[in-house]
């Protein structure tokens, strides 16, 4: 799994959807779509990233480093935050390891400019006692939809999607099975350059003229659009999270 929507292959029922612009991301479960626009009990699917409610223009952009995601199919609510009658997802980060060194790296490339490339690192700083993890991802997907400047039909073929992401955690036991405490802060870029497809009408109605348009079919991955879309979103998270375990009872907060 490379990003959030790669969810759908390994989930029956799941369909989500990310937006070029960042913000119009679609969820569907059961049946039912998230609305990216709607507020508190109107939203039927809910995400949470490390136990706190996240927005879904936030979650899509990267997905990296992580230690476990649930996908909670029904009506939420009653343990899980929010009420949402479809499902909830829940995403939880890699916190940092107290006891051992380590780290991991991994990516691919391909033609086309296509890279992904993730990237952690863990100390423990003072042994079982205090940990700090770094992560980075880094991807460039290059788009197949070239724009043709209706005016003077020149072909713009600089149409990517780009996320840079970083993120630093910190675990803190200050007493040993009573205080646990975590800190958590990841920021997050993406800038994409992106052109809506076009087709000839006269390629779906047999009789209709091609509008003084060069004739284009779907095959042909082009748009008539004179400018691109252009998104560039930064998305910060600060998360602290309190543990304490007392006489057989445990908070959070």
């Amino acid at each position: 799994i490379r990003n959030f929507q790669d969810l759908n292959a390994t989930v029956p029922g799941l369909q989500l959807d990310r937006a070029t612009n960042g913000i119009q991301n679609t969820v569907t479960m059961r049946g039912i779509s998230f609305n990216p626009t709607a507020a508190g009990p109107q939203t039927a699917v809910e995400l949470y990233r490390n136990d706190v409610v996240t927005s879904s223009s936030a979650i899509f952009q990267a997905l990296y480093d992580i230690g476990q995601i649930e996908v909670l199919r029904g009506p939420q609510g009653t343990l899980r935050g929010r009420a949402t009658p479809s499902g909830s997802i829940s995403i939880t980060t890699r916190k940092p390891n107290l006891s051992e060194v380590g780290g991991y790296v991994t990516g691919s490339a391909a033609e086309g400019g296509k890279w992904v490339g993730e990237a952690a690192v863990n100390v423990p700083v003072i042994a079982d006692r205090l940990g700090v993890r770094v992560a980075g991802y880094s991807s460039r997907d290059k788009l197949d939809v070239y724009g043709l400047n209706r005016f003077t039909n020149v072909v713009d073929k600089d149409v990517h999607d780009e996320v840079n992401s970083l993120r630093a955690s910190v675990r803190a036991v200050p007493f040993v099975d009573v205080l646990t405490l975590d800190f958590n802060y990841e920021t997050t870029q993406r800038e994409t350059r992106s052109y809506a497809q076009y087709q000839s009408r006269n390629h779906v109605d047999g009789v209709a003229l091609t509008g003084g348009v060069p004739d284009i079919s779907a095959n042909d991955r082009r748009s008539i659009m004179t400018a691109p879309n252009e998104f560039d979103g930064t998305y910060k998270f600060y998360n602290w999270q309190a543990q304490l375990d007392l006489i057989g009872q445990q908070l959070t907060y």
